[in-house]
């Protein structure tokens, strides 16, 4: 049984790879008639090769000039050193498939019981300024309240919610729950509550929230968002191409109740896959199948290239106006833009007043696999996670945004071959979890067991917090 399990493990490992490649391959401009146009093209608008300046590229240190440094005190830098889990467990040269308890020695860390890295309870509570005069930029002042310029700011948002997000809580509107109520052993998808505080592959997605996407059947052939308000076409319409989706949508030429049907935006169509076991990555009542693939148009589109979802996969790649696929009309507030000063720098943090999410300006763990990367993160304490791939998603900036790739307030390292680390396991490949290539838009699944000298690619850690931590 083993032997069969080592072998699926690689097979696995093989096709992601290959999945990779070929998204690589074509960020770098190979010939996109050569394959699939909507496997691992390239979002970013026109041209097929990433521009240097997607986002601000950054090199191998922090914008300090420092090298990124894993802050519990590990070099992550790339330079041979193999840093330590923050719970105490040895990384270098684990097997990440390798279930507790089996001839895996090397990890000391996984058969222990103490509780090393407390969780959640011992995060510590914000002690607020009762004046902000000559305190630092982010200093907590009160509830959703931080110092700013010598005044006490609130970090809530004024305005709308921006399209794809849960709906206006009065403070932000929060990113769409992913629906991963399971965690991952790099085996199967298990139980949260069998990974524990101190093993190497905590904490996930569901350990940080137990949160799932919710419908309502309004019974005329389309269904409510429970979370965001927006109303969907329950049944996908097509293949088609991008302009006949256009048509079908503003025209409304599928009979659909009611007036203002349109394209969906991409951070929509993401916020309705739900990462749980299924052939189909999405609520039962928008359909338990993926006809055409689950390919989805969304509405960015620039020039030759835009964007579409893999509802059977949970991806997010590139398309050509003239790709065929099916589209799912949506209506509701918006599309509305982001204020203008949704993004609030406060040193290496950037505040997101929409979301109410801290996060890295730059990723601080560079070359790491996906357990040093949960390590890491929660390892700086104070609340610092990795995040999901929807909250991921929620700092991509679209083909049709004037800067594509991420929201230019934030860097990214240079490079076509430079992922980044969610905490959310692939519910289809169970020795993969999800990742971000921000310099072209792409969602994609990957080894958790890289980086590894011979595949080539480096994957980092842009750490999360839900609240502002202060300087």
């Amino acid at each position: 049984m083993a032997d069969v399990k080592r072998a699926c493990d690689t097979l696995c490992k093989a096709i992601l790879l290959l999945a990779l490649a070929a998204a690589a391959g074509c960020t770098a401009g190979r010939d996109a008639d050569a394959h699939d146009p909507g496997s691992g093209q390239d979002v970013l608008a026109g041209d097929p090769d990433v521009p240097a300046d997607a986002g601000d590229a950054a090199t191998e240190t922090d914008p300090d000039g420092t090298p990124p440094i894993d802050l519990a005190g590990d070099a992550l830098h790339g330079d041979g050193n193999e840093p330590a889990d923050a719970a105490g467990d040895a990384q270098g040269g684990d097997d990440p498939g390798t279930p507790d308890g089996t001839a895996d020695d090397a990890d000391p860390g996984r058969d222990a019981a103490v509780e090393l890295v407390p969780f959640p309870d011992a995060i510590e509570e914000i002690a607020y300024v009762e004046s902000c005069a000559g305190q630092p930029e982010g200093t907590p002042c009160g509830v959703e309240r931080a110092c700013r310029d010598g005044e006490c700011t609130t970090l809530c948002l004024s305005g709308p919610c921006p399209s794809g997000l849960q709906a206006f809580d009065g403070c932000h509107c929060r990113p769409m729950p992913t629906g991963a109520l399971l965690c991952t052993d790099l085996v199967d998808l298990v139980d949260c509550d069998t990974i524990r505080p101190g093993d190497r592959l905590y904490p996930q997605d569901g350990h940080w929230f137990q949160d799932d996407v919710a419908y309502e059947d309004l019974g005329d052939g389309t269904v409510r968002d429970l979370r965001s308000g927006l109303v969907w076409a329950r049944d996908v319409a097509g293949p088609m191409s991008y302009e006949a989706a256009v048509d079908w949508c503003g025209l409304n030429q599928g009979g659909l109740p009611g007036e203002g049907w349109r394209m969906p935006r991409p951070l929509e169509v993401v916020g309705i896959l739900r990462y749980a076991p299924g052939d189909c990555l999405q609520h039962p009542l928008l359909g338990e199948t993926c006809p055409n693939r689950g390919w989805i148009w969304t509405d960015a589109m620039a020039g030759d290239w835009g964007a579409c979802v893999m509802t059977s996969m949970g991806d997010l790649e590139g398309c050509r106006p003239r790709d065929s696929r099916s589209v799912r009309c949506v209506r509701g507030e918006g599309p509305v833009a982001s204020p203008g000063e949704r993004f609030w720098t406060i040193g290496d943090v950037v505040w997101d007043r929409v979301t109410g999410r801290a996060w890295d300006r730059v990723p601080r763990a560079r070359d790491v696999t996906w357990p040093q990367a949960l390590a890491h993160c929660l390892g700086r304490g104070r609340g610092w996670r990795l995040p999901t791939i929807k909250e991921l998603a929620t700092i991509i900036a679209w083909p049709d945004e004037p800067t594509s790739g991420i929201q230019p307030v934030f860097q990214i390292f240079e490079g076509r071959e430079s992922y980044e680390w969610s905490s959310t396991p692939d519910p289809g490949f169970l020795i993969a979890v999800k990742a971000v290539h921000f310099a072209s838009g792409h969602l994609h699944e990957a080894p958790a067991d890289i980086p590894d000298p011979t595949y080539g690619w480096i994957f980092s850690a842009r750490c999360i917090n839900d609240r502002l931590p202060g300087p």
